[in-house]
């Protein structure tokens, strides 16, 4: 939590705009100490996954797989889920303003090579979701592939690339992107 407070008092100003400081103390002019102009609240948490233990198939799930193992799927894969809300206030003049959020973000990893994130949230106030972003990596031991997503919004857009992972190759690189530029 933060906040900011001002020790001048405000009044309306002769030119028509929302309000002017002056050079008069908000102690003299309403009896209180000083004026809040805004302040925010931030509560966040995250979630982690513990990394599993090596599994063995018993002969039992053995037989369930009909002898195939390598359809066997361990679930227990790591994983990060971030949650964040956000409350703004803000009144420098005469009018405030109120925003408050929710933000969540997270990764998990399908397995060892594969990677998928994600980045959104929700405008409580406006009643719609923000700004929201998907990103799928996948190591190819020398090369790798990426995907970026914005799936909907004003920001619609992708990328796809595939890169080598050398420092000194780093320019070598396949790209294809349609930015949000396009959507108009």
């Amino acid at each position: 939590f933060n906040a900011l407070f001002d020790p001048y008092a405000i009044e309306e100003s002769p030119y028509g705009s929302s309000g002017v400081r002056v050079n008069k103390a908000e102690f003299n002019e309403t009896g209180a100490l000083c004026r809040i102009t805004s302040a925010n609240l931030n509560v966040g948490f995250s979630l982690n996954s513990s990394r599993g233990q090596e599994k063995k198939i018993t002969p039992t799930q053995m037989q369930t797989l009909y002898g195939y193992p390598e359809h066997y799927v361990d679930f227990d894969v790591p994983w990060n889920v971030r949650i964040n809300y956000s409350l703004r206030y803000s009144k420098p003049y005469f009018e405030s303003d109120v925003v408050q959020t929710l933000n969540f973000s997270g990764d998990f990893s399908l397995t060892e090579n594969w990677k998928i994130s994600f980045t959104s949230g929700y405008d409580i106030e406006k009643r719609k979701a923000s700004y929201t972003t998907i990103d799928i990596y996948r190591d190819l031991h020398c090369w790798e592939a990426s995907v970026h997503i914005v799936p909907f919004g004003t920001h619609k857009s992708y990328m796809f690339q595939i890169n080598v992972k050398a420092d000194m190759l780093k320019d070598l690189k396949i790209a294809k992107r349609r930015s949000w530029f396009d959507n108009f």
